[in-house]
């Protein structure tokens, strides 16, 4: 493929980013849209027109998938029935360092003559990496959900920071791989154009994720300051 037909690699390379740039920005501009519904919610229940056991019914309600699977939200109440769920969530679930490490374990068993066992030492050190993170991370999640979720306010204030902390996240890496195909196809070789071109994704993740934490918090002191206003008023 390389050697005869070199033009579907570039043409691979522009498809794919394109793909992944547009969808990021409509996720993020829908979910904008979201953010935009659940600040007018707040500010209804500040002024007195929404009652507090309301607001869990409209929460439910908000957004499309929200609106089709909403009735699954009260079916799932066990922890094991989520295991379905994350079941249908690896399948289409492969991380760069997944797809290295299957790759590694291929080349080996096609060119080397070492024993099968050998060879799933790679996959094997994944899933037990990936075990130990993904088990940390849900063990930070469910302090946080159960924080959350355990009052109806708390919950619409979280809604707010974390769907505005994807907000951010999903236009800002969309609009970098909007720049990066446009610098690279029309030769644009200004210092910003350059700079952007050559932002490694990984240290973004890493910045995504402090993002993210910097939301929780954040929404852990606006809560209780919006609460004092509240029991003021």
């Amino acid at each position: 493929m390389q050697t005869h037909m070199d033009f579907l690699k570039n043409f691979g390379n522009i498809f794919g980013t394109v793909v992944s740039a547009l969808f990021l920005t409509i996720i993020g501009i829908l979910n904008l849209l979201v953010v935009k519904s659940l600040y007018d919610l707040s500010k209804e229940y500040r002024k007195g027109n929404i009652k507090h056991e309301e607001i869990d019914n409209l929460l439910i309600k908000r957004g499309l998938m929200g609106r089709f699977f909403g009735f699954l939200y009260k079916k799932i109440n066990k922890s094991y029935q989520m295991y379905p769920v994350g079941f249908l969530f690896g399948l289409g679930f492969d991380t760069a360092t997944e797809v290295a490490v299957l790759g590694i374990s291929a080349a080996l068993a096609k060119n080397s003559h070492m024993p099968i066992w050998s060879i799933l030492v790679f996959p094997f050190l994944f899933t037990a990496g990936m075990s130990l993170m993904d088990s940390l991370d849900g063990l930070a999640m469910m302090k946080v959900y159960d924080w959350a979720m355990n009052d109806v306010i708390r919950k619409l204030f979280f809604n707010i920071f974390v769907t505005g902390a994807s907000v951010f996240v999903a236009l800002f890496v969309g609009t970098i791989e909007w720049i990066q195909i446009l610098s690279a196809e029309l030769n644009l070789t200004s210092p910003f154009f350059v700079f952007v071109q050559n932002i490694p994704f990984s240290k973004l993740g890493l910045g995504i994720v402090v993002i993210l934490i910097l939301s929780w918090i954040g929404a852990y002191i606006y809560y209780k300051k919006a609460l004092v206003k509240i029991k003021v008023n």
